[in-house]
């Protein structure tokens, strides 16, 4: 192989297909086998080995590069170590100082999303509300539809502020931090609290509809072999609808009424408004409902189609539309081409109440969108309110009706008690390795790139290309893929690459990675993990690499074939020793969290990507620009579920 060769395939390998930005639909995994076998290998591998003593023994000339490499570990662990601001990490006597952190690093500030913050910390995150506080009690009576009462009045006790909703019953404890987007959910008696973000409960009732619906297709959503709910139902309880329901109104003496075919009432609302003038009946049928799943609205630079096209689950979303099987996108707006409520003019301080309360509505109760949309311009918080439900707890239906017993005004402050404890979500992985090693990295200085040029050059030095190489490849977990090679690259490690695999051809151990990274995306899982697993024990940048490589790997061979990928070496925690060595590789927090994505779990997924948000790192990231651009797709998508921005 000569030098040329070399340097296109570093061209055609220095990105590998789950790293890419994919441009084209990828094939659906099939859920049910990839999520079983999946779920087998994070609970069938606890201990770090991961019986990885099953390694093949290495040849004599990899023996010789492993003992060499262990001199380098020190000084590697020195260099990537996290340090105070005002320092510069080590390296070993021989090696040249790192040079300052370039100036376009971000630094690290707190930020109510995190990770680990406890809520005292949360709150000096976020700031404190100076606005007053509405208290607001309800009584809830759930009534059968025969007219029945079933069970006994309840009461419900909202906080509210103009950017925040706390919402307390007998049971549970919700606060809604519209401000930073953010669900706690709170038991005080216990101490803790969880702190999740607003978009993973939007994905995981996307995930929900799309699943029970099948893409929202089915009209009737099944619950046993002879039974079953309409969808309606569904989009009622989850928020999200594929197409615009035609429902009737009326706006007389101060009262909405919403009517569907079939059901009657199903959502009516009744306002105190001083000096009401003339009511005004609005027939909706002046103004027929548009169907505009036919229209792609433009919202902040975005269209529907963006927002709701498939996409690349290696890029953080899964595929949420298969146009090949006939499933039309959710509706972006829930009012295009609705005949808006004729409400009475108001005062503007009522009608922001109104708004978030409605926005809260959304989140905490099961009302189909079309029908809440009607409250939209509502002049005040209403008195009364009711609305019905089916669902499978109530497969014949309840209507659960709202009154207002008191409304009072309360002194400013955020409602989120002290010194709570926060509970990470998701598995031991999460909340034991991955969001502690980002809480650590995001107090300190990550490495520059000249640290990793030493780090390099010593394995060069050694003629240890084999982990010259990987520890080079690390880097595209940092800054994404390399550029063309040429004079203006500004990557020295991505040139300095092209040298290594013009060194190390030859060298047998080189050879085995070298020839193992170019299968990448190829199918070639098994020939994969037998080439790195001599390094997966490494505490090292090449360590680090190659657990990322063969996570990757392991999980795309699943995602092909369920039966046959290895169930003694565990994915999910070889991402997560990765982010134990390397913190600042902010693309193995998105691979966990896309690893989650197809678990179903989103919560767990934003608790990885939260995580990568408050590590420190260079401005622009490619890795921060895909989640940030996650985060608006889903804004876009639901966005009454958000505070508009």
């Amino acid at each position: 192989m000569n030098r040329a060769l070399a340097a296109l395939l570093l061209v055609s390998i220095s990105l590998p297909a789950w790293a890419q930005e994919a441009e084209e639909t990828p094939p659906q995994t099939p859920d049910d086998e990839l999520s079983d076998f999946l779920d087998s290998l994070r609970l069938d591998c606890e201990g770090e080995e991961c019986d990885r003593d099953n390694a093949p023994p290495p040849s004599d000339e990899e023996a010789e590069a492993e003992d060499a490499a262990e001199t380098v570990e020190q000084a590697e662990t020195q260099a990537t170590a996290q340090a105070e601001p005002d320092e510069t990490p080590a390296l070993e006597d021989d090696a040249s100082p790192a040079p300052a952190a370039p100036a376009d690093t971000a630094a690290s500030t707190l930020s109510p999303a995190t990770p680990l913050l406890d809520s005292t910390a949360y709150l000096e995150a976020r700031g404190d509300n100076l606005s007053e506080v509405l208290e607001l009690v309800w009584s809830i009576d759930v009534i059968s539809p025969s007219g029945e009462p079933l069970g006994e009045s309840r009461t419900r006790r909202l906080f509210m502020a103009p950017d925040f909703v706390r919402d307390e019953s007998s049971a549970e404890t919700h606060l809604y931090d519209f401000f930073a987007g953010r669900h706690l959910q709170i038991d005080a008696e216990a101490g803790t609290y969880r702190n999740l973000a607003f978009e993973a409960d939007v994905r995981r009732r996307l995930d929900t509809y799309l699943g029970l619906s099948r893409q929202g297709t089915l009209d009737i959503i099944p619950l046993g072999p002879d039974t079953g709910f309409e969808r309606f139902w569904l989009e009622a309880a989850m928020g999200l609808r594929r197409a615009p329901v035609d429902l009737d109104y009326t706006y007389a003496d101060a009262t909405l009424s919403v009517h569907r075919d079939g059901d009657g009432e199903i959502l009516s609302a009744r306002f105190e408004v001083p000096d009401l003038p003339e009511a005004n009946e609005s027939d909706p049928q002046d103004n027929p409902l548009e169907d505009s799943s036919e229209t792609t609205p433009d919202v902040d630079g975005i269209t529907l189609a963006d927002a709701a096209s498939p996409v690349d689950l290696e890029n953080g979303e899964s595929v949420v539309f298969d146009p090949t099987r006939g499933a039309a996108p959710i509706t972006l707006d829930f009012d295009s081409g609705a005949n808006p409520v004729d409400y009475p003019d108001s005062l503007p301080a009522t009608q922001a109440q109104a708004e978030l309360f409605r926005r809260w509505m959304r989140h905490a109760l099961p009302i189909h969108p079309d029908a809440l949309s009607r409250l939209r311009g509502a002049p005040s918080i209403p008195v009364e309110f009711s609305y019905f439900v089916v669902s499978p707890e109530s497969p014949e239906g309840r209507l659960e009706v709202w009154t207002l017993v008191s409304s009072d005004v309360r002194e400013p402050g955020f409602r989120l008690e002290p010194d709570l404890a926060v509970t990470p979500p998701g598995p031991d992985l999460l909340s034991d390795i991955i969001l502690p090693a980002a809480v650590e990295a995001s107090t300190a200085r990550p490495p520059t790139e000249g640290v990793m040029m030493d780090i390099i050059a010593d394995f060069r030095a050694r003629r240890d290309f084999a982990r010259a190489y990987l520890t080079a490849f690390q880097e595209i977990s940092h800054k994404g893929p390399c550029p063309p090679p040429g004079p203006n690259s500004q990557r020295p490690i991505c040139d300095e690459t092209a040298a290594i695999i013009a060194s190390g051809l030859g060298n047998s151990a080189f050879e085995t990675v070298f020839g193992a990274v170019n299968l990448i995306g190829g199918g070639s899982g098994e020939r994969i993990l037998e080439a790195l697993e001599p390094y997966l024990a490494e505490e090292t940048l090449a360590g680090a690499a190659a657990r990322t490589i063969v996570a990757n790997e392991l999980l795309a061979w699943a995602s092909r074939d369920p039966e046959g990928a290895p169930e003694d070496v565990d994915p999910y925690r070889l991402i997560a020793e990765a982010i134990a060595i390397d913190p600042y590789a902010l693309a193995n927090y998105r691979y966990f969290g896309n690893a989650m994505l197809t678990l179903r779990n989103p919560v767990s997924a934003w608790a990885a990507f939260d995580a990568a948000r408050s590590v420190p790192h260079s401005a622009p990231s490619p890795f921060i620009a895909q989640l940030d651009d996650l985060d608006r797709r889903l804004r876009t998508l639901a966005p009454e579920f958000f505070l508009p921005r």
